[in-house]
């Protein structure tokens, strides 16, 4: 299945999330970009997406796998439990298109942006 159209080609997770934090940081924006993701991490990445999508806070998923390498922000998932046929399957908002967050083989996860709550004073 091919990447939807104009998309980038998914990255590595920790780049995203510094360069989208370092990003904030110079924009002075009191918000931090945070993820989750792995292999095999189905049950902790569909708490995460129930919790972001119930308090309507947009997320990204991610899928590095043999069928596809792709990120994009997500307009759905399919909860429930998953079978070792099957995976945790999220929607993307551009062109509805399936992502795998936890492919049988392969990396998955979510990201998402946050609040980065107060900061402290240095020394």
């Amino acid at each position: 299945m091919p990447a939807a159209v104009g998309a980038r080609p998914a990255g590595l997770p920790w780049e995203w999330l510094t360069g989208t934090n370092d990003w904030l940081r110079a924009q002075a924006l009191p918000l931090r970009a945070r993820g989750l993701w792995g292999v095999r991490r189905a049950d902790a990445l569909e708490r995460h997406l129930h919790r972001l999508f119930t308090a309507g806070t947009p997320a990204v998923g991610l899928e590095f796998s043999p069928r596809l390498q792709h990120y994009g922000l997500l307009s759905a998932y399919q909860p429930g439990p998953t079978l070792p046929s099957t995976t945790l399957r999220a929607t993307l908002l551009v062109d509805g298109s399936d992502l795998h967050l936890a492919p049988r083989v392969g990396l998955g996860g979510v990201f998402w942006i946050e609040e980065s709550g107060p900061t402290r004073a240095g020394p």
